[in-house]
């Protein structure tokens, strides 16, 4: 876990979060957040945890307590679903061995196109990814940020020692 940017996403919305005299909101900014793309699952835990302070809080501002709660809801069902569903298109390419930097030594290591895999596939219902040669890989709460791990995860019970 990647305590620092943790430290620092709680950091930053802390200090976005409104004074009692402020008139600005804050879930514009954590809604903003809460939809890139390539966001870590520590920073949407973080996220959904300040949101649910925030829910919380004896605010001033109603309109923020109202909309912090859902917003932390669509987080924590974006955590619990992943970000893929059936019909996107993934890239997977696997290293070849010979030169490559996630070859093992003395392993036997076979190379992509013996394993099927240097192409464009999509996402089956499940949802999961179908790769020739290595079988159903699911996606189910995969983010997009955990997606290389995962498919790397599946694919190196196939290329090892």
């Amino acid at each position: 876990m990647r305590t620092s940017s943790v430290v620092a996403l709680l950091g930053l919305v802390v200090l976005a979060l409104p004074s009692s005299g402020a008139t600005q909101s804050v879930i514009p900014q954590a809604d903003s957040a809460a939809r890139r793309l390539m966001a870590r699952r520590d920073e949407l835990n973080a996220l959904a945890q300040v949101l649910d302070s925030l829910a919380a809080s004896p605010s001033p501002r109603s309109a923020d307590r109202n909309r912090a709660r859902p917003l932390a809801a669509q987080i924590r069902a974006r955590l619990e679903a992943g970000d893929f569903q059936a019909g996107d298109r993934v890239v997977v390419r696997a290293p070849t061995g010979v030169g490559d930097a996630y070859a093992t030594p003395n392993a036997p290591v076979r190379s992509a196109s013996d394993l099927g895999i240097a192409d464009t596939f999509a996402v089956q219902f499940g949802p999961a990814l179908v790769l020739p040669s290595i079988g159903e890989i699911p996606l189910r709460g995969v983010l997009r940020s955990e997606l290389e791990d995962q498919v790397t995860r599946y694919v190196s019970r196939l290329v090892r020692d």
